[in-house]
């Protein structure tokens, strides 16, 4: 008893026997765990019956019958006999919803069609946010009236949104129809509005179309502008004469304006024609003049671009030789700055230090044949 009562109290439970039209029902179809009809019934090796779900729990407690105590597994359970099984699907039985209003009473073996299709069976509504549950039959009209029904918006904005929201929605939408300010008897989209009063409106204050007249009245009074256009039309004469003389005049200045702009353009031209030919011309020159200079030499030498100023740089450095014979290069180096960065960071580095070496040779060499000549004399 203390066994049967642990597994009784879990979730296991059979189908009531308050259903079946024959009461009471025979004892064989009764579930020894759960005392009720056998809902899923199954049968265990010493031939017991119970539901599926109250034998399947009690042998995750002990693996053994509830009755007589048996060694069983769940891999051992078997279905019922046929003769057995045939008897139990012909119980008769109410449908569950009989609280309802159904009044059907079936064999047990056609219940779960039933109550599928059942017109009294409760549904919940399918809709976001609504959380009524509704009987099959009035399912129907429950989703056409549904406060969650998902409609679109009804003045074209493509926004959808559920039943319940769609009053806000209709207040701040941006085609939602508003009455002209200016009582023109037009419902205009909101996000026109502006455009309507600027452009459209009949009732709006628009200024004469003749620039310079300070007259103004509404759009659609044809009689105030014709009465306006008839009485100001000497005015409006004048008007457009001053406006006509001034565009002449502009025209002129225009005119005079793009003259000095083509004679300013070719001035220039002519300007950069001569320029490019006196370039060209001193291009020559000085190509005449290195090929004269390379045909003059004893043997080819590439002419760099700095080679004049290098040059120069290498006839300081023999005068200060000439006073420093003596003295090594680092030192005349440190003497005079630029001249060091001009050295050690020319391409014609070893060029320099070649004709600062041959000079200093020839220095030796004359003061050698001064000594020589001085040593005969004495």
């Amino acid at each position: 008893a203390e066994y049967m009562g642990t597994v009784n109290s879990g979730i296991c439970m059979g189908i009531d026997t308050a259903r079946f039209v024959a009461e009471p029902v025979a004892p064989e179809f009764l579930c020894p765990i759960c005392t009720e009809v056998l809902d899923d019934p199954i049968q265990t090796l010493c031939e017991h019956y119970f539901c599926r779900s109250c034998i399947i729990t009690a042998l995750q407690h002990r693996s053994q019958c509830p009755i007589d105590r048996r060694p069983q597994l769940p891999s051992d359970l078997t279905p019922l006999p046929r003769g057995m099984r045939s008897q139990y699907e012909r119980l008769l039985i109410y449908c569950i919803n009989r609280e309802r209003g159904c009044d059907h009473v079936l064999a047990l073996s056609a219940l779960a069609a039933h109550e599928g299709s059942c017109e009294f069976g409760e549904l919940k509504c399918s809709y976001g946010g609504c959380l009524e549950t509704v009987l099959r039959k009035n399912f129907d009209d429950h989703r056409t009236n549904c406060e969650w029904r998902p409609i679109q918006c009804s003045f074209g904005c493509g926004t959808v949104c559920p039943y319940r929201s769609a009053t806000s929605h209709s207040s701040i939408c941006h085609l939602r129809p508003v009455e002209c300010p200016n009582s023109c008897g037009q419902m205009i989209p909101s996000n026109s509005l502006t455009q309507h009063l600027a452009e459209v409106c009949p009732r709006g204050i628009v200024n004469c179309r003749v620039d310079g007249c300070a007259f103004s009245g509404e759009r659609g009074d044809e009689n105030i502008w014709n009465v306006h256009n008839t009485s100001e039309a000497t005015n409006h004469v004048a008007i457009l004469s001053q406006e006509l003389k001034k565009l002449k005049e502009r025209g002129i200045d225009q005119v005079r304006f793009n003259q000095e702009v083509r004679e300013s353009l070719q001035s220039i031209q002519r300007q950069a024609v001569a320029a490019h030919e006196r370039a060209e011309r001193a291009d020559q020159t000085a190509n005449r003049s290195l090929a004269t200079a390379a045909a003059a030499a004893p043997a080819p030498q590439r002419v760099s671009q700095h080679s004049l100023t290098f040059t120069a740089i290498a006839h300081i450095l023999c005068m200060f030789f000439r006073f420093h014979s003596r003295h090594p290069l680092v030192p005349i180096a440190h003497i005079i700055p630029p001249l060091r960065v001009a050295l050690w960071e020319s391409e014609l580095l070893w060029f320099c230090v070649f004709w600062c070496c041959q000079w200093r040779t020839s220095l030796t060499n004359v003061a050698l044949t001064e000594r020589g000549t001085a040593s005969n004399d004495g």
